[in-house]
């Protein structure tokens, strides 16, 4: 995104950051789901080997 102005520079950045910051969150809640996913599976696994 090119900035000609001071105004548009900085909405550019407050743009950047909302989308960096977004990107964060995504990847947080990512890490959560694989860990519950990975948490769950080892408990399926427990069951089938216990059956």
């Amino acid at each position: 995104m090119k900035a000609d102005t001071i105004e548009e520079l900085t909405t550019s950045t407050i743009a950047q950051l909302i989308s960096n910051a977004t990107g964060i969150v995504v990847a947080i809640v990512t890490i959560n789901v694989i860990q519950e996913y990975s948490s769950l599976e080892r408990s399926m696994h427990k069951v089938k080997i216990t059956e």
